[in-house]
């Protein structure tokens, strides 16, 4: 096939993906839909059971509906990186996840499940093996806390069964054209672009060169043997992760930086945290630590190595405002005064939040990325 046709057949599949990713958002509500994270029947005891559902359909909803302002989410989804096919498979491997738990016979869920994981593994091999173990390992807990440990089993082999035959795939096509299965193609040119720590990882150029150029100062690097190499560190990694976590807090929603994630945080701290919160905290921890050990901070429009776990973030904020209604609606004796008034104070201050990223946060974006 010429390369040209792979460009045109590459172009359109991304296209595709990008039209077709914001439903796969608002499809992914189900996630949060009233899902259960074990496979027996509804007549099962539901008291007995820890963490069994992940969340109601509203969750999901309004998860949707902060996903489809967010700044984040808009750029990234109109861009042509990779990051946007890996959110595509990412979303689909954890509703098929989830709905495999929830049913008695959930196989064939599982089976898709590992299908869609193993082609997050073929677009961002690091991103899908930390998502994937860090969501699979929580989520099956409470099945086996419950003893149904062939179920729990059946549902991880279903996933094996899928997953494999992609990541076998990859490995062949590794050997194909580079003769040996863990060898990159990409680190034949790029020999410094991996994960890990060492003075032979990361970018090679050591000094740096400002020049005038129509007026304006540009930074040009080089190598220089008389410096010390860059290398990347443990204390690099947690000065990328500094920008990333910056940054995330401007993109994510375009909110005021120091309540972008607050919302996350007390969905864990507010009330004792579900199965369901621990999963996604796991995915975006794991996530973020990953790429602690990645030389390159890689910031464009906004955090793109923290996409993934996107959903994660969203579903999270979600919990975290109804902790804080809850705690805000604690003082009325009534029942129904205290859901009303937190519910309120919290509606309202989430939808300023949502209105001045509409207005003054959003338009402002474009000419942000360009300059």
């Amino acid at each position: 096939m010429e390369i040209g046709t792979v460009a045109r057949v590459s172009f359109e599949i991304a296209c595709l993906v990008t039209l077709t990713r914001p439903l796969v958002l608002v499809r992914q509500s189900r996630v949060a839909g009233p899902l259960r994270l074990d496979p027996e029947p509804t007549g099962f005891d539901r008291r007995r059971a820890s963490g069994r559902h992940l969340y109601d359909r509203r969750v999901g909803l309004a998860a949707a509906l902060l996903g489809a302002v967010s700044p984040f989410f808009l750029f990234m989804s109109g861009s042509m990186m990779a990051h946007t096919a890996e959110l595509f498979w990412i979303t689909l491997f954890m509703l098929f996840w989830v709905w495999g738990l929830k049913r008695a016979k959930g196989l064939l869920w599982t089976i898709l499940a590992g299908l869609a994981l193993g082609m997050a593994f073929l677009t961002r091999q690091p991103s899908a093996v930390a998502i994937g173990i860090s969501f699979i390992a929580i989520t099956i807990l409470p099945a086996l806390r419950e003893g149904r440990t062939r179920t729990a089993f059946s549902r991880v082999g279903g996933l094996v069964i899928g997953v494999l035959p992609l990541v076998a795939l990859f490995f062949a096509y590794q050997t194909i054209v580079t003769g040996g299965p863990f060898e990159n193609l990409h680190q034949r040119y790029w020999f410094f672009d991996r994960l890990g720590f060492g003075e032979d990882i990361g970018l090679d150029k050591n000094a740096f060169r400002v020049s005038n150029f129509d007026g304006h100062a540009t930074t040009s690097w080089y190598y220089d043997s008389s410096q010390p190499p860059l290398g990347h560190s443990p204390a690099r990694g947690l000065y990328n992760t500094e920008r990333n976590w910056l940054s995330l807090e401007v993109n994510l929603f375009g909110w005021l930086p120091l309540f972008t994630l607050a919302f996350c945080f007390l969905a864990v701290v507010a009330r004792r945290p579900s199965w369901a919160d621990i999963s996604l905290l796991a995915v975006a921890a794991c996530l973020i630590g990953l790429y602690m050990a990645y030389w390159s901070a890689g910031i464009s429009y906004g955090p793109r190595y923290y996409y993934a776990a996107l959903p994660a973030f969203l579903l999270l904020t979600v919990r975290g405002v109804q902790a804080a209604a809850a705690r805000i609606g604690k003082s009325p004796r009534d029942a129904e005064t205290r859901a009303k008034r937190g519910g309120l104070v919290m509606g309202g201050l989430v939808a300023a939040f949502v209105l001045g990223n509409l207005f003054v946060s959003l338009p402002n974006f474009p000419d942000w990325y360009q300059g």
